[in-house]
């Protein structure tokens, strides 16, 4: 399916489906607990780990929720 789509699949990986996910999520501003169901991760922060934008953006974000101030 990568090749088919001119990717080169040797550039991704069993995460990526969950990289991509994440990422996409947390820039679309849905709630971290959606993103934590999706992910099925087992620690509400794992999902921060997956993530693949500034991290000044991510501590905005963890700011702003449950988990960061519990």
């Amino acid at each position: 399916m990568l090749k088919n789509a001119g990717l080169d699949p040797k550039k991704f990986g069993l995460h990526s489906p969950r990289i991509g996910g994440a990422t996409d999520a947390f820039c679309n501003n849905v709630p971290d607990y959606i993103i934590h169901i999706q992910g099925q991760w087992k620690c509400p922060s794992t999902k921060y780990r997956y993530l693949r934008v500034d991290k000044k953006r991510v501590l905005e974000q963890l700011k702003k929720s449950s988990v960061y101030n519990k």
